[in-house]
């Protein structure tokens, strides 16, 4: 990435890039991701840390969210054999009961290298990358931040005007955060049904838990 490239991120994102530069130890984050995707890390971050910022956190919460953020696709560009090398060692319970987290492979994964490389301890901030595709049934917040940052961040192609109308809305506390994370969800399983594809009984079971009687 070129002198310029890196400013620019760095003017575009200040919080998200102020945050990557205080992450202790491990590669630098724009060493492991191509260029788009390191862009797309620091715009879920930088999303991540607005909506907690909008939803009244704390200064730690909002930090919370940045690291989370900055971590959830850490692991997007390894080897898919790495991917599940280190998503067997990720400090968490199974994605499902056959052990196969499918498209939690590589959430897993970021989960292991966050808090093997990272050094996180902290175990919502690894719920949250872990589970980031297909949000988790337990109610933490962090979760469903991260699920509609990573969703929501402005430079996403799939965006059309209601979703950037839910994130200006969200931002400007104007709909709960349980209403987006349900809209979001709701959006990403109808884009898998709609081309043929399984819903994971993860994503299955967070509708079920959360977003059910929402329509």
């Amino acid at each position: 990435m070129s002198e310029k490239d890196s400013t620019d991120l760095e003017r575009d994102f200040p919080r998200a890039a102020g945050a990557a530069l205080r992450l202790a130890g491990g590669r630098p984050l724009d060493e492991r991701l191509s260029a788009e995707r390191w862009r797309h890390t620091l715009a879920v971050a930088e999303t991540a840390g607005r909506i907690a910022a909008a939803l009244g956190w704390p200064p730690a919460e909002c930090q919370r969210a940045l690291v989370a953020g900055l971590l959830h696709d850490v692991a997007r560009e390894l080897p898919r054999a790495e991917q599940r090398e280190l998503a067997a060692r990720a400090p968490l319970p199974p994605a499902d009961a056959e052990g196969d987290p499918g498209p939690l492979l590589h959430a897993r994964a970021g989960a292991a290298l966050a808090a093997g490389e990272y050094g996180v301890r902290d175990a919502g901030i690894l719920e949250a990358i872990a589970t980031h595709p297909t949000g988790a049934t337990g109610g933490s917040p962090l979760v469903q931040v991260l699920v509609v940052a990573d969703f929501l961040e402005p430079g996403r192609p799939h965006l059309d005007e209601a979703d950037r109308a839910l994130l200006e809305s969200l931002l400007g506390g104007d709909v709960p955060l349980i209403e987006a994370f349900c809209q979001v969800m709701r959006k990403k399983i109808r884009h898998l049904r709609a081309r043929g594809l399984a819903v994971h009984a993860q994503s299955a079971a967070a509708w079920s838990a959360h977003c059910a009687g929402r329509g």
